[in-house]
């Protein structure tokens, strides 16, 4: 028989071998199972990537609907717009044609009338002073003067109304 000596350090050559191995078997069973986690969380966030991808793909396609809808929206909004705008035109076009017709009730023959009584009447108040009639010349002046003044703003208010 051997000595216990060299029995006990084949034993303890043998149990650290088979500790050696078992310590290898469970860090390899360990760093598989660490791999499948981690492979098997990447396949999840890779799915998850996938997911909002394909999400972000759609929501394009629906803001592309809106945009093209936005789109035919303010077009329209658009032609309203222009529309209203010509009626608008139109409805000023009729009002400003009935304010012409509507202001313009002296004719040019008319205003020529009022200048000519104005100078009549500026004649009158020279003759009525030279009489010694104050009162009445200075009525006749005042008289002349209101007709002129009329005769100046009819003629200006037609200017400006042909000028419109």
């Amino acid at each position: 028989m051997t000595t216990p000596a060299n029995l006990t350090a084949v034993h303890y050559l043998g149990a650290a071998i088979v500790v050696l191995i078992i310590l290898l078997a469970i860090s390899c069973w360990w760093g598989y199972r660490e791999f499948e986690r981690g492979h098997s969380a990447r396949a999840a966030e890779v799915s998850m990537l996938r997911t909002g991808l394909s999400r972000a793909s759609q929501n394009i396609v629906d803001l592309k609907h809106q945009s093209e809808g936005l789109k035919a929206q303010l077009q329209l909004s658009r032609n309203n717009a222009a529309q209203a705008l010509e009626q608008q035109q139109l409805n000023h076009e009729q009002e400003l044609q009935a304010l012409r017709e509507r202001l313009n009730p002296l004719s040019e023959r008319d205003i020529s009338t009022i200048q000519r009584m104005a100078e009549k009447l500026n004649l009158a108040a020279n003759a009525l002073h030279a009489t010694g009639s104050f009162k009445q010349s200075r009525e006749a002046k005042n008289l002349a003067s209101s007709g002129f003044r009329i005769v100046d703003d009819l003629n200006r208010a037609r200017a400006t109304q042909e000028a419109a």
